[in-house]
């Protein structure tokens, strides 16, 4: 019998939860209360069936996602991606992305993973079907954790009912207002973030490190003990104030160290603005190779061109690629831009750099001369952050 693709319906709860299990075996058990309220959210699900067999799964998450600050989409986000083992490596995968790439153009503008193993699964999964690398991350880990905890630094267990939003969201604008390649942020976003079925399959105590001067949240760090380690999970410390990420890192080693907890982990990038702390405290970075990694491919470069270029009174473009043609309305004479599929994904998600790409003949034209600087300013390109909080 021929293996079938379709999209979740309730009645499938029970044998999709069973699937997921079966594949993820190592992760806590998934209440099915929890896994029909995920579904009745921004949520869609694909399966593949053998029979009445449900025996390969790609949920996605919709939720809105920043490529560059101001600049919004809508993106589907693939989670807990599972076939069963004896029907792996018959192309199961990539027929439920096939339907999938079919019905979420209609709720969304993107789709996106967070994946890993570059070069092998499940890395390799996603480069089949057409995924581009936009964003790199890795572990930074301290062994053996030992310091001292600043006075000045608070650590509570962290109770997201109880969580003042508003100052939380206060201090993550004041640093990350430059950055992007993360859900935009707004109160209300922690609850959710800390309810994701993430912290359902592996359980988490949450706390939260804080500085206080005054009346104003000047720095905060989310952490959480899980599976044996301290992970920090978002870090936010303005880093014109040099000693206040070092000394939020100090107050969760400290606290890590009073736990018994043997390592310390934060992902983050070269550009993410804590590397200096963790540099000077002694974290060291994983290799690439083990690098966390966005990946992702846009459906809707129509609606897209508008938000970056600035609706009708903007720039006329006509881009060509070997796999396709696109002709973006605009003012003034048509531009003309000529690349591969990867480049142009990457640009219309602001993580190309025109002028260099056209420099190093990644982007051609036949346009003379060609208007660079209004270029760059439409795709320009803004440094990602990903906090390991918003991982699902």
């Amino acid at each position: 019998m021929p293996i079938t693709y379709r999209l979740y319906e309730p009645k499938d709860l029970e044998p999709t939860v069973q699937l997921v299990q079966r594949v993820f075996y190592d992760v806590a058990p998934i209440p099915l209360e929890t896994w029909a309220k995920m579904e009745a959210q921004d949520h869609i699900t694909v399966l593949a069936e053998d029979g009445r067999r449900v025996v390969g799964a790609i949920p996605f998450a919709i939720r809105d996602f920043l490529i560059r600050p101001g600049v919004s989409i809508r993106g589907a986000f693939a989670h807990l991606v599972g076939v069963d083992e004896a029907y792996r490596k018959r192309g199961v995968g990539s027929g439920i992305m096939r339907l999938a790439k079919e019905a979420l153009p209609d709720v969304c503008d993107a789709v996106f993973v967070y994946t890993g193993g570059e070069g092998h699964a499940p890395y390799t999964f996603y480069e089949r079907n057409s995924f581009i690398d936009l964003h790199y991350s890795r572990f930074y880990i301290l062994s053996n954790p030992r310091a001292d905890a600043p006075g000045e630094v608070k650590i509570e267990p962290l109770l997201p009912a109880a969580l003042d939003e508003t100052a939380l969201n206060e201090a993550y604008q004041r640093v990350y207002q430059g950055y992007a390649g993360f859900p935009p942020r707004s109160p209300g976003y922690w609850k959710e973030a800390l309810d994701s079925i993430i912290y359902v399959e592996i359980p988490s105590d949450f706390y939260l490190a804080s500085v206080r001067r005054g009346s104003r949240l000047d720095g905060y760090a989310i952490f959480a003990y899980s599976e044996g380690s301290v992970v920090v999970l978002e870090m936010v410390a303005d880093p014109q104030e040099e000693v206040l990420a070092e000394n939020l890192l100090k107050g969760i080693i400290a606290a890590a160290a009073a736990h018994g907890a043997p390592i310390v982990r934060m992902v983050a990038t070269y550009h993410h603005p804590a590397v200096p702390a963790l540099t000077k405290l002694g974290f060291k970075p994983m290799k690439r190779a083990h690098a966390n990694i966005t990946a992702g491919q846009v459906f809707h470069f129509d609606k897209l061109w508008p938000k970056l270029s600035g609706g009708d009174s903007g720039m006329a473009l006509y881009v060509w690629t070997p796999e396709r043609e696109l002709t973006l309305p605009g003012e003034g004479p048509v531009v003309t831009l000529e690349m591969k599929a990867p480049t142009l994904q990457r640009l219309f998600l602001c993580r190309e750099d025109v002028q260099a790409a056209f420099l190093t003949e990644r982007i051609t034209s036949t346009t003379y001369p060609l208007p660079l600087d209004q270029l760059q300013q439409i795709f320009r390109p803004a440094p990602w952050v990903h906090h390991w909080l918003e991982w699902i």
